[in-house]
């Protein structure tokens, strides 16, 4: 792909990007592990709702 081509995509993509809702894992605590969510407080998976 040129710069130009590239920059196309890019600008028809980033609202989407933009929220993050495609990538729960980075957004939400439903992915996170038992010892990283007791660090933080988080509850047990177990406890969550879906």
């Amino acid at each position: 792909m040129n710069t130009e081509q590239l920059q196309a995509l890019r600008d028809k993509f980033t609202l989407l990007a933009a929220d993050g809702s495609f990538e729960l894992y980075k957004t939400s605590k439903k992915y996170d592990g038992a010892p990283r969510r007791e660090q933080h407080g988080f509850p047990p998976q177990e406890q969550l709702t879906t």
